[in-house]
Formats: C-alpha cells, structure tokens, sequence
C-alpha cells in the first residue's frame, strides 16, 4: 500500500502537541534531614506536579523542636531533581494549627539541593505537626 504525502493538517497538529506543557504528577514521602534544633521529624507522603520546568509540592511532616528561642530547620527532598544557584528559586511556606501566629518560610538550599524549612521556635518543644507548600524551577 503506498502512502501520499502526510496531509498538511496532520503536520499542524504535531505543531501544536509541541508546544502543549509537560505534565507530570505523583505521591512521594520525602527524605527529612533534621539540620538544626530537631530531635527528630516524621514525613508523610507529599503530592507534587510538574508543568514544565515548575513543581509544586504539598504535605506533612512532623517536627519535635529541642529548645526554645532557636531558629529550627529541616531539609526536604524534592521529588524532581533541581540544581539550585540561588535561594529564591524555591519558594513557599508552612503552618501549624497548634501555634496562632507561627509559620515557617521555605527557600532553596543551594548546597544540598533540596527544600529548607526554617522557623524561629518561641514556644516550646512539643512535637508539632507542620503543612506546607512550595514552589520550585527545575535547574538541569
């Protein structure tokens, strides 16, 4: 069977699927590193989306500070690889409804390539369950 040539309507089409955004999503529990005034810290797992070169994230962990009156954080890890040049390429923030008025800013470690959650403790040092979001481009 002999084939004419591809019809030109065929060939816009595939125009357009190249130009429609990469999407990508799933579940992940994320690897916690407890960097600084943590005793220890639970993940659950997380959901993301990717769209092209940006992932959104959203989730759980649980955090038991050791003292009050420290800045306290942890590291996430991201479910899409980034290598970040600049703290600002990742961006977000978490809370918890145990503490009125406390949240948590989230921003790029740049030398470990993943997410920092930091909060300054005032309180006390009960476990804590935090829910966060954040934001970050994919850097090859």
């Amino acid at each position: 069977m002999k084939f004419g040539p591809l019809n030109p309507r065929l060939r816009s089409i595939e125009a357009v699927i190249e130009t429609l955004p990469i999407l990508n999503s799933g579940l992940y529990t994320p690897t916690i590193t407890n960097t600084t005034n943590v005793a220890a810290s639970i993940p659950y797992e997380c959901q993301w989306a990717q769209i092209n070169d940006k992932v959104w994230v959203s989730g759980k962990v649980d955090i038991d500070p050791t003292l009050v009156s420290v800045d306290t954080e942890i590291g996430i890890s991201l479910p899409v690889p980034s290598d970040f040049g600049a703290e600002e390429q990742c961006g977000g923030s978490a809370n918890t409804y145990a503490l009125a008025s406390v949240s948590a800013a989230i921003y790029a470690d740049v030398v470990n390539n993943r997410a920092r959650l930091r909060y300054l403790n005032l309180l006390d040092v009960t476990n804590k369950s935090w829910f966060f979001y954040f934001m970050y481009r994919v850097i090859p």
